[in-house]
C-alpha cells in the first residue's frame, strides 16, 4: 500500500506533468525520474489537474507509470479524489 500522506519533491527537483499534444514532444527527464521514483518507492504524488474546461484541482496520484497515446504522454495511476484509476 502506498505511504499515505502525499510527498512533494523539494522545490529544486518539482515536475510538472502534462499532456503533450504532438506525438514528437518527448516528457522531461526529470519528470521521467520523478514518477519512476514514485512508482518505486510507492509514494503518492500531488498534482495540479486541469480539465477540459479549464476547471483546476489538486489531485493525490498513486502512479502506475507514464503512458505513451496517441496524442502524447499520460500519468496513469490511482486517483485519490475520484476513488477511480485515471490518466492525467
Amino acid at each position: 500500500m502506498p505511504k499515505t500522506q502525499p510527498e512533494q519533491a523539494p522545490q529544486s527537483q518539482s515536475a510538472a506533468v502534462l499532456l503533450f499534444r504532438r506525438r514528437d514532444e518527448q516528457v522531461e527527464p526529470r519528470v521521467q525520474r520523478a514518477v519512476r521514483r514514485a512508482v518505486q518507492e510507492r509514494l503518492v504524488v500531488l498534482i495540479d489537474y486541469v480539465d477540459r474546461e479549464g476547471n483546476g484541482t489538486r489531485r493525490e496520484v498513486e502512479p502506475s507509470g507514464l503512458v505513451r497515446g496517441t496524442d502524447g504522454w499520460y500519468l496513469v495511476g490511482w486517483c485519490r479524489l475520484r476513488g477511480d484509476g485515471r490518466a492525467f
